[in-house]
């Protein structure tokens, strides 16, 4: 027995056997804390890559910049992703050119819904000139609905990188649709698609607020039109920004998408029948006083920079330049020309 100096009594045994059990369990407390601690921090350092099983799905070669110039080697790996309920896949591009000097390899990440396959590789990644700069960009498949699908671009960049340029890791332009058509001329698209049986909008995109000679601008989307069925009667409605511009009812046994649909024209400029490029040049070139700069006897010339909206029309724009000596021209304004064939200076 031991004698507390209060002087109440405790039996030594029980004593010790309370010591130790309070220390037994302050023990096993303390080490299953840092066994959760070391866990967490394991897992926080962890990259994204490790995280993340990427498989290899296919590869390929394809000319990006001049014909002269060497392909480059595209590679496609997959994960499956679980970030985002609209997306079930992952894709990881790796982009690289040995032979090319100044060109660094790529890496860019894309989210599908759509499991890409090399049977239809074409389909999923394919090279397009999107942007009319004479270099491919990258398109992918992003979402396949009934009849449309969607597609990002990534834009092949002359100003970014060294030397010729890289590719744009992030989407330039994004559409949804069935199929489209593109019109370099003038540096417009017109996609296709499909909300029902009885309805195949269009939407007309323009490449405007180009930079260095037409390169680096972004796509508008200026005209569409779509089919609305109401009471046997499908209406034809064409839009310039939003603005309501045409409307048209037929019955609906009588409907004709051909015929009872605003032409492609209509939807690239804003009228039926548009007077071409040259024709417009040459309204300029046959002008004497074209605007009061022109007063020179220095002469002049007339190059299609882009399309510009003027009066609700798509109009050409021309970079009015003179020669200053025999080997250099200087810019000194701008003119447009409506698709009606009138001239206007204001911008």
């Amino acid at each position: 027995m031991y004698k507390m100096k209060d002087g109440k009594k405790i039996h030594s045994f029980y004593f010790r056997l309370l010591l130790i059990s309070i220390v037994t369990l302050l023990s096993i407390s303390l080490s299953g804390c840092q066994h959760n601690t070391s866990n967490v921090s394991d897992s926080m350092t962890m990259s994204k890559e490790e995280q993340q099983e990427w498989n290899y799905v296919f590869d390929f070669t394809a000319p990006v910049l001049f014909s002269d110039l060497p392909d480059f080697n595209f590679k496609v790996f997959e994960c499956v992703y679980t970030g985002n309920k609209d997306y079930s896949y992952a894709y990881k591009i790796t982009i690289s050119c040995p032979e090319l000097d100044d060109y660094s390899s790529q890496t860019i990440e894309v989210l599908s819904s759509v499991k890409w396959i090399e049977e239809r590789r074409i389909q999923f990644i394919d090279l397009v000139d999107i942007d009319f700069d004479g270099c491919a960009d990258i398109q992918v498949q992003t979402y396949e609905g009934n009849v449309n699908r969607g597609y990002e671009y990534y834009r092949w960049n002359y100003f970014a990188g060294k030397g010729y340029g890289e590719f744009e890791i992030t989407p330039f332009f994004e559409i949804g649709c069935y199929q489209y058509e593109l019109f370099p001329d003038t540096k417009q698209i017109i996609c296709y698609a499909r909300s029902s049986a009885l309805s195949h909008p269009r939407t007309m995109y323009q490449l405007s607020e180009t930079q260095n000679g037409g390169w680096l601008g972004k796509y508008l989307p200026i005209r569409y039109d779509e089919q609305l069925f109401e009471d046997d009667v499908i209406t034809e409605q064409a839009f310039f920004m939003n603005k309501k511009v045409f409307s048209k009812s037929v019955p609906a046994k009588e409907f004709d998408f051909e015929k009872d649909t605003v032409s492609d024209n209509y939807l690239r400029f804003g009228m039926e029948h548009p007077i071409s490029i040259e024709e417009a040049q040459n309204i300029l070139y046959d002008q004497k006083s074209v605007a009061s700069v022109e007063k020179t006897e220095f002469p002049l010339s007339y190059i299609f920079e882009e399309m510009c909206l003027k009066d609700e029309l798509s109009c050409y724009k021309f970079r009015v330049q003179w020669l200053v000596d025999n080997n250099h021209w200087s810019t000194i304004g701008f003119v447009g020309v409506a698709p009606e064939g009138k001239m206007f200076y204001d911008f």
